[in-house]
């Protein structure tokens, strides 16, 4: 289920079974399995992808360069 809030782009690849909760952003290079749940809030880009049964949790940034570089 992909809330109604949640942008996701067209050229992502999203299980089915796959939960992505309002607010998120998903970009174009994005690969989500079976049974993982993306809460709230969550931005996640680059080429990323997530195996079966993760949990990302609110707020997550992933796949993005790091706020502080130390």
């Amino acid at each position: 289920m992909i809330h109604k809030t949640a942008i996701v782009d067209i050229k992502a690849k999203i299980s089915t079974t796959a939960e992505i909760g309002p607010y998120s952003i998903i970009g174009p290079d994005v690969e989500i399995d079976e049974n993982v749940i993306i809460e709230s809030h969550v931005n996640i880009t680059g080429h990323t992808s997530f195996g079966k049964n993760t949990k990302i949790y609110p707020f997550g940034s992933i796949g993005s360069a790091p706020q502080d570089m130390k």
